[in-house]
This record gives C-alpha cells, structure tokens and sequence, in this order.
C-alpha cells in the first residue's frame, strides 16, 4: 500500500524523546513512537513529502522515494543537511520497518548498535550505518553518473545492510564514482540483484578495501575507470574478477 509521507522533523526535546524510547523500550513503544512524529511540542513541519510503499524491502527502493522527494523539492535538498530531518523519517518508518529482534533488544550493547541504526548523531563516520540517511546518501553520491554505481550499496535489506555496506559505503574513497561501479561489479549479482553469495572468500569487501589503502600513495586509482581497476586487482580477487567480466563488463 502507498502513504504519502509529510515530513517533518524534531527538535532538541523532539530527539531526546526518540532516543530515550530506544533505549528504554517502553511497553507500548510503537504507540509512543507515532505519538511523538506528529507533536507539535517536539516536530514540526517542512512542507516536503515522500511516498512510501509498504512492500517496498531493499535500501534502493527507499533511496529512490527519498531521492525523488528533493529531486522535486528544492526545500527538502536545504533541509536534508539536518540531521534532525533524517531522524523524524527513521522514527516515522520504525514501525513499518521494525522486526522482531529489534523490539527485543535488551542488551546495553545491543540498544547502542539500535541507536546508531536509526539516530543521526554525532561523527559522520558512522552515518552510512544509519538505515535511513545511509541509502540516501550512497544514491546521492552516485546520482551523476547512474544507479549502477551505488547498486553494491543498496540492493540489501533495508534492516541488513551487510558487510558490503560497512566496507565499501563506510569509506568515502570506495563509495562513490568508478571505484564503487567497480564493487558493483565484483559484489552484486546481475541476475538475482543481490549481494554474491561466498563474499567473505578472498576478495572480500574488506581485503578490496585494504588493497586500495596500500596502493593509495603509489597509485591515483580515483582517476582510474571501473575496467582499469578490475585489470588493476591482484590474483586473489580472480573469481570475482571472472564474474564481473562475464556480468557486467560491456
């Protein structure tokens, strides 16, 4: 089913509350969570909405709704370096996204990871972790040169973003233009439009990610195309080397 989404977003007050309902995790907390996205003590408006389906399950599915909401908004592009706007819409999509797990959460460390999922605060180091901003931004930084380039990035579960995603997304260099179509190419299968399966072999997205730190100062690999790199990649990489050449080289 289709909701049209008007977004708005907290304030200080606003945002302590959704933090403390995540961490306490109340009896009732999904009748709080709605209570607080539409109080006017604790939100209020921008004027900019998004539709959302709720059969909608991957991160590209979400990045493009978000996406087209500021591609047709010029408000929403200015508001989206708030981070108070990113956390409405987390607290606005918690119950349609939330599993099982999630309202279990008991564990300190447990309700720590919770927060990091769903609140935008603090470093930006860990803003891809965001289950909402994340996507956005990974589809953001691609938009110039075309959906392909983020798809290692976003063809996930939005509630499982993965080993890919803390990789590749989690480190600016990887994450955007020829060198992310390049993890497209190694990590995402063309046929299913999922993540590979066996990614923790050799080649995985964290040995990628170590290669390209120890050649960063011998090699200007950021002005390299996608097929360069795949020629540049060591021996170890071979099989899904192969699988990128017969899926996706053109």
């Amino acid at each position: 089913m289709n909701t049209k989404i008007e977004i708005r977003k907290f304030n200080q007050q606003g945002i302590d509350e959704f933090k403390q309902i995540l961490l306490n995790r109340p009896v009732g907390m999904l009748s709080r969570l709605q209570e607080i996205q539409t109080d006017s003590t604790l939100t209020s408006p921008i004027d900019v909405a998004f539709e959302w389906d709720d059969a909608w399950s991957t991160r590209l599915e979400l990045a493009k709704a978000l996406w087209k909401a500021q591609s047709n908004s010029p408000r929403f592009e200015r508001e989206a370096d708030d981070d108070m706007v990113w956390n409405w819409i987390s607290c606005r999509l918690f119950s349609a996204l939330h599993d099982h797990d999630e309202l279990a959460v008991t564990s300190a460390k447990a309700k720590s990871e919770s927060i990091v999922r769903w609140i935008v605060e603090g470093s930006k180091l860990r803003q891809h972790r965001h289950l909402i901003l994340g996507p956005y931004t990974a589809y953001k930084n691609n938009s110039s040169w075309g959906e392909e380039y983020s798809l290692s990035q976003l063809v996930q579960p939005i509630l499982a973003p993965g080993e890919v995603v803390e990789r590749i997304s989690g480190k600016i260099e990887l994450s955007h233009g020829e060198v992310a179509l390049l993890t497209t190419w190694l990590y995402v299968d063309r046929t299913t439009m999922n993540i590979r399966e066996g990614i923790t072999k050799k080649g995985e997205p964290q040995q990628l990610s170590k290669y390209f730190n120890q050649i960063a100062k011998t090699v200007n690999y950021q002005s390299m195309t996608a097929q360069e790199l795949l020629k540049l990649l060591p021996k170890h990489f071979d099989h899904w080397v192969q699988l990128a050449k017969v899926e996706w080289v053109r």
